[in-house]
């Protein structure tokens, strides 16, 4: 009887296991893999009481339905992406015009990545990209470029205030992405490339740049 149960034991353990080594291996080298499928089926699942309405309510085939439903997903997204673009355009291109008056200190001395900034903050303070905010903070008391931004918001038909729901583009913000003419690309949680003691971008005298990290405590080299 023990060894029977010894038996038994030993096959629960094993199963165990084996079942721990399958979940580390997904964890760690399949996961990037997967990761489309996950989301494709949790996508499918926010969709199918949309498709079953339409199926219902609407005698639309569940096929056809299910058709339609991906594609206002796929427009909705699209739309979302091109207008938060649209927003960083105008406001980049309204900081180029005279940067040195800019009120905030220039992201990494590009126009575009202190545009960026700014709408991160505005994401990060209001929940939203709030054009109003996203101007005073760059432009402080210069009512003339406020204006300005707000004139080509209202010109392209962009809301002062636009919800982004999409987490792929609140992420997006939250890093910023430098490639060199070297081939380094280096990829910085915004906090760590806005604080001075964490991180510099130095102009030498011969006109290359230096770039620093610092205060790091350890670093592990991933393949």
């Amino acid at each position: 009887m023990n060894t029977e149960k010894q038996r038994q034991f030993l096959i629960r353990f094993c199963y165990l296991a084996l079942i721990l080594v399958i979940a580390v291996f997904i964890c760690r080298y399949a996961i990037s893999a997967l990761l489309p499928f996950v989301i494709a089926f949790l996508v499918s699942l926010l969709l199918r009481p949309l498709v079953r309405f339409l199926n219902e309510k609407c005698c639309i085939q569940k096929s056809i339905a299910a058709v339609v439903t991906v594609l206002l997903a796929l427009e909705s997204a699209m739309s979302a992406a091109e207008t938060v673009s649209a927003i960083e355009e105008i406001v980049t291109r309204v900081i180029e015009e005279a940067p040195e008056n800019v009120s905030q200190p220039m992201g990494q001395g590009s126009a575009q990545e202190t545009a960026r900034r700014a709408m991160a903050s505005s994401l990060q303070e209001t929940g939203a990209l709030d054009v109003n905010f996203i101007a005073s903070e760059l432009f402080a008391s210069d009512e003339e470029r406020i204006s300005r931004v707000s004139a080509a918001m209202e010109e392209a038909q962009i809301e002062p205030v636009v919800n982004v729901e999409s987490t792929r583009i609140k992420n997006a913000f939250e890093k910023i992405r430098l490639s060199t003419d070297n081939g380094v690309s280096i990829t910085l949680p915004r906090a760590v490339a806005d604080d001075a003691d964490s991180f510099r971008m130095i102009n030498n005298p011969d006109g290359s740049i230096s770039i620093e990290i610092r205060n790091i405590q350890s670093v592990e080299t991933k393949i």
